[in-house]
């Protein structure tokens, strides 16, 4: 036997969630090229940044008026400000692709270790969930902590307990 074997002789890994990027095991997480031992982990939560994405959205809206005033104002020179059009579309495109960001605490640290959007919701749901899986079968106890939540996400979910 080598000595690697040797050494690992006594730890079976079992996997609960594997997909391209993301591989969660009973032993370590690894997201993203990021590998952190699944005993070293206290806490992990999807954190909601609904905040920067009302203020881009609502800063690409405000945008298309400026532009509509200013060209109003000073005629074809009021054309300019498209390019504040364009800066309001990439942030807005830019946070709407980072919304959703998985969190791990590691007690003296917290890492966010995968972001995604809304499109792509399920598949960080699915990571924390068997991250609190692989935690739980540790034996250690993970705090039950929702996600940062809104008052918009707080009326979405009181919109589908009364249906």
């Amino acid at each position: 036997m080598s000595a690697e074997t040797e050494k690992n002789k006594g730890y079976v890994e079992s996997i609960f969630y594997e997909s391209n990027d993301v591989k969660i095991t009973n032993l370590r997480a690894t997201c993203c090229n990021i590998t952190i031992p699944i005993n070293r982990i206290k806490d992990c939560y999807v954190n909601v940044r609904a905040e920067l994405m009302t203020a881009s959205f609502s800063v690409f809206i405000i945008s298309f008026f400026l532009t509509y005033m200013t060209v109003n104002a000073f005629g074809a020179y009021g054309l300019f400000s498209l390019l504040f059009v364009a800066f309001a579309f990439f942030w807005a495109k830019r946070e709407y692709s980072q919304y959703l960001e998985l969190i791990i605490s590691t007690g003296e640290k917290t890492v966010k270790v995968f972001d995604a959007s809304m499109s792509n919701r399920e598949h960080i749901y699915k990571i924390e969930k068997a991250l609190k899986e692989a935690i739980s079968e540790t034996g250690q106890k993970t705090s039950d902590r929702p996600a940062n939540r809104t008052s918009f996400d707080t009326a979405m979910l009181k919109a589908v307990v009364i249906e």
